[in-house]
């Protein structure tokens, strides 16, 4: 074989070799992806398993009436229980699912895992995955609730997941937010606050934090700093109607749109609960009151009296409110006055609204000879109140019970807007039922349509209603 013979054989075997390299590699990138995917994969079934912790079996169907927020497993632990049969009060099925939840919480020292504050941090390091991921509305679900915005006010100090869990089940993007830290907490709680308000255009942190004392002004300062930003430059003119205020340890009872229903119901007064002072608490206001080793003390040196002659009443520190009665708190000079006064006294937040509430020209208040208000509002479990069922497998703090999965058949037939106490660490279950129950009835709002007894009637009597609401001024429509 001449040499130029030779020469072409060997360039057709280097070739044939280069092409046999080139499939082989080719064939190995796409072997390489398809295993890649699969250990995804893997990975993926991996944490929707730790997510899901296995709950006690299940009796009967798939609930009608609930279904899982996309995404929620990849943030919070959900708990594979019939909510369904503890909503319709199975007492096995409530039963058997308070005791697995109390075995597991013996098993790890009494409290359940939460996320903690610096893994809630982490969730919105990326806020446009966050939002989607999590499942926030970016749009108005109706016109109805377009043309009804809201704004609330979050006192918290600890726990960022559970506020986080409070944000997702009351978020809007037509409504607004403002959070209000305790100065006290620690800076990983509030990191994970402050980067949940960083991804949304209407929710951010209060421009002053007050050091929150339980019982103290400072918890009372707390909500009329987020008042002020609502109504000033941080809210940019935001044209919200009602107010609603809540603290991290609060949860819905019902949707934004059964909610703003009720607010459009109450048109133009005030969800305010509101008494004349007992002679046992008048003792929090005739008194001067000082703080000392963290706690609210009383001393002998009596107070000078109320100003401007007022009427003290009790009540809630937690209500609705129209947006006039927030620009009457802030800038009425009688307003002004009772709010200096109450620096010294106990637990100033059950007396201030409830004052404010009676006083004459309030917009959206009634008067002193109004019958008392039935705060319906927030439900509140007192272990006193013998007419509410009892905390059979919740616990009490501060004669306040602590929900368990038994409650969950009562909470969902109250006509409240919200209720009051949840802790995570002790029974996220019932968090996550009506979690559940409340999606399903935002994505189908027909069910709202056939609640019983809803929207309230006012507390209010109705020759109250009737003079109120021909003063034009308090007009919210």
């Amino acid at each position: 074989m001449d040499l130029p013979t030779r020469l072409i054989v060997k360039g057709s075997h280097w070739r044939f070799v280069f092409y046999g390299l080139l499939i082989a590699f080719a064939y190995t990138v796409v072997m390489l992806q398809l295993m890649q995917k699969q250990i995804l994969g893997d990975v993926w079934q991996m944490i929707i398993k730790h997510r899901e912790i296995p709950g006690p079996p299940k009796t009967g169907g798939a609930s009608p009436t609930a279904e899982m927020i996309p995404g929620s497993a990849l943030f919070h632990r959900q708990w594979d229980v019939n909510c369904s049969a503890l909503f319709a009060g199975d007492d096995a099925v409530i039963e058997e699912t308070a005791m697995f939840i109390s075995r597991e919480r013996e098993q790890r020292n009494g409290s359940l895992p939460v996320p903690i504050d610096a893994e809630v941090r982490n969730w919105t390091r990326d806020c446009e995955a966050f939002r989607r991921e999590r499942g926030y509305p970016m749009y108005p679900m109706s016109e109805e609730e377009t043309s009804f915005p809201l704004a609330y006010t979050i006192i918290t100090h600890m726990t960022a997941a559970q506020v986080e869990r409070l944000l997702r089940a009351i978020y809007q993007p037509q409504n607004i937010y403002c959070f209000h830290p305790d100065a006290g907490s620690s800076a990983e709680f509030h990191g994970a606050i402050r980067g949940l308000a960083n991804c949304f255009d209407n929710v951010f942190v209060a421009s002053k934090l007050e050091d929150v004392q339980y019982a103290g002004f400072t918890r009372l300062l707390a909500d009329i700093n987020c008042m002020r930003d609502l109504t000033g430059p941080p809210a940019g003119g935001h044209p919200w109607k009602y107010l609603i205020n809540l603290c991290g340890q609060d949860f819905p009872l019902k949707t934004n749109l059964e909610i703003v229903r009720q607010m459009r119901f109450y048109n133009g007064t005030n969800d305010i609960h509101s008494y004349p002072q007992s002679a046992y608490k008048r003792q929090w206001t005739y008194f001067h009151h000082t703080v000392r080793n963290g706690f609210v003390e009383r001393t002998p040196i009596p107070k000078r009296p109320p100003p401007r002659g007022m009427r003290l009443h009790n009540g809630n520190a937690y209500f609705a409110a129209t947006r006039q009665f927030i620009d009457f708190v802030l800038t009425d000079q009688r307003a002004i006055h009772l709010l200096d006064w109450t620096r010294d006294t106990y637990s100033p937040d059950e007396v201030y609204w409830a004052t404010l509430q009676r006083l004459p020209g309030a917009p959206g208040g009634f008067p002193d000879i109004a019958a008392n208000s039935d705060c319906k509002f927030r439900f509140v479990k007192w272990v006193s109140d013998l007419t509410t069922p009892e905390c059979r497998f919740g616990k009490t703090v501060r004669v306040v019970c602590i929900f368990g999965v038994d409650y969950l058949q009562h909470l969902i037939r109250a006509p409240n807007l919200f209720a009051n106490k949840f802790h995570y660490d002790f029974d996220p279950v019932t968090m996550q039922c009506l979690e559940e129950r409340l999606y399903f009835r935002s994505t189908h709002p027909e069910e709202s349509d056939q609640l019983d007894n809803f929207p309230l009637s006012n507390y209010i009597k109705q020759e109250t209603i009737n003079d109120l609401h021909t003063q034009p001024s308090l007009s919210v429509a």
